[in-house]
């Protein structure tokens, strides 16, 4: 059979999305340009290793993951900027919290993943996946029409409560508000309850039920006891996030006499 030469190279275009659709690693490699210009593409062992940690993350296999490798070595674009694009491709309602030392350099990160996601590459190829929110597209939080989003921020930084994964740091008996009423936290997380929790969303300012997207239990025999100034007793282990008034949020931990907690009557 004869393939005409406009032909070849459609089938060859073809071949080169389903390589970026299916590898993170694949999805990097054709990215780099958009993301670092004429800066050559250096090839390495550790990368494929990375993007198929990340992979991996994506798919629940693994649930929690540290990757340690010297600086400029292609981890911020692989793991701040392709990946959560790449994951929003298989499922564009994730919702991504990155966090870096330095807001400047967070925000750094968000912008060169918006652009990717604003690129003529990306929107020929899976524009029609999703599209960029104009109500909600900053540098530090930019939302999609399937209302995924990638929020950033940096240490010492309040972060947002409007969604995103839950994880439990509270006693098996702690009362949690939920769709389904009170109940407690670990009868919550054992039985997998299919509710929703009342929780703050800092950007409206408001209360909100939102969906849990991740059932996750820890193990500690330490358990700090927070006492208010209206005498009730907080419960939780000691890196619980704590949000403090004009603070933001910090550790359970490091809480001090004069810390005035957001806390709901």
């Amino acid at each position: 059979m004869y393939v005409t030469p406009t032909e070849e190279v459609k089938f060859k275009a073809y071949l080169s999305v389903l390589e970026a659709e299916t590898s993170l690693y694949d999805f990097l490699k054709q990215a780099w340009p958009i993301i670092e210009g004429k800066t050559p593409f250096i090839d390495g062992w550790h990368i494929q290793a990375i993007a198929e940690h990340l992979e991996a993350c994506f798919k629940r296999e693994i649930k929690n993951l540290l990757i340690n490798v010297p600086p400029r070595t292609g981890k911020t674009n692989l793991i701040s900027i392709c990946w959560p694009v790449w994951c929003h491709i298989h499922d564009p309602s994730l919702k991504f919290m990155f966090a870096s030392y330095a807001k400047s350099l967070s925000l750094e990160h968000a912008v060169k993943c918006r652009r990717l996601i604003e690129s003529n590459w990306f929107q020929k190829n899976w524009g029609n996946i999703f599209k960029l929110t104009s109500d909600q597209n900053t540098k530090s939080y930019f939302e999609n029409d399937k209302k995924g989003y990638r929020l950033s921020t940096s240490i010492g930084a309040a972060v947002t409560g409007s969604g995103g994964n839950f994880l439990v740091c509270f006693p098996y008996n702690t009362v949690i508000k939920t769709s389904l009423g009170d109940l407690p936290i670990g009868e919550i997380i054992e039985c997998k309850k299919n509710c929703e929790i009342l929780s703050y969303n800092h950007f409206k300012e408001q209360l909100e039920y939102k969906t849990i997207e991740i059932y996750f239990k820890s193990f500690t025999n330490e358990i700090l006891q927070i006492e208010l100034e209206n005498g009730e007793i907080l419960e939780c282990t000691e890196n619980h996030p704590i949000y403090i008034n004009k603070k933001g949020y910090i550790l359970a931990k490091d809480l001090k006499l004069e810390d005035v907690i957001l806390f709901l009557n």
